[in-house]
């Protein structure tokens, strides 16, 4: 009589071989074995897994959602991208708008030489801040000769006026009474001592200040109105 030992090892066998030979079981993957067996650094869902399980299934449900929407899938898209787009387009001037100083923070005060000048109170600026959205109507070359004389060429007594492009677009700020208009009219000139950089978007009409160092309270804001504005000054120039 054979001693049940010799039993063991195709029983053992058989069990192990099972699911690939039984057409109705499901054979293990290679990765079963790996994964069941918790190792250390190992990954809780190996690469194979997402080819064999995830991404079919994943493309399944894509293909099946075109199909249902069918046509209409093209407006949805355009649809959703419409303010995505906007979105994106107008950021940069809402982040601008919203960073400025209110008017609350600027002092319009008389200055020896000047005129009048833009003041900060309130409290410091730190440096790259923005300070203030250039305020006036945009105006073309040819809204610009109808509201100022031209003198050989050169327009003359618009003395608020900020150049968007060159012979193109302008913002003018010569009517303080426009509700257009806000202080950044007041900022004087300063060629050497300059505290206020100039930010420039044609696309949207847009100048804005921010401030090149860290201002104090109670400083003077000035930024380089650059040569072309003074050409056929004949008064002194403050530096």
């Amino acid at each position: 009589m054979l001693s049940t030992n010799f039993l063991i090892i195709p029983i053992a066998l058989f069990a192990f071989y099972l699911p690939t030979v039984c057409p109705f079981s499901r054979p293990l993957p290679l990765n079963h074995y790996r994964t069941s067996r918790p190792r250390l650094n190992s990954r809780p869902f190996p690469l194979n897994h997402y080819r064999r399980t995830l991404r079919p299934r994943l493309n399944s449900i894509l293909t099946d959602y075109e199909e249902s929407l069918g046509p209409i899938l093209p407006i949805i898209t355009t649809l959703t991208s419409i303010p995505l787009f906007y979105i994106a387009y107008n950021l940069e001037e809402w982040k601008i708008r919203g960073n400025q100083l209110p008017p609350s923070r600027i002092a319009i005060k008389d200055v020896e030489g000047k005129g009048k000048g833009a003041f900060l109170r309130g409290g410091d600026v730190k440096k790259k801040a923005v300070v203030g959205i250039y305020g006036g109507e945009v105006l073309n070359m040819m809204d610009l000769t109808k509201r100022y004389p031209v003198v050989n060429g050169t327009i003359t007594e618009a003395e608020y006026l900020f150049e968007l492009v060159e012979c193109g677009r302008f913002i003018d700020a010569g009517d303080e009474n426009s509700a257009l208009v806000n202080w950044t009219r007041y900022i004087n000139h300063s060629s050497k001592h300059p505290n206020l950089g100039i930010n420039i978007n044609p696309a949207k009409d847009m100048v804005w200040f921010n401030a090149l160092r860290n201002i104090q309270d109670g400083e003077e804001l000035l930024f380089d109105y650059g040569d072309k504005y003074w050409e056929g000054f004949e008064g002194v120039l403050i530096e």
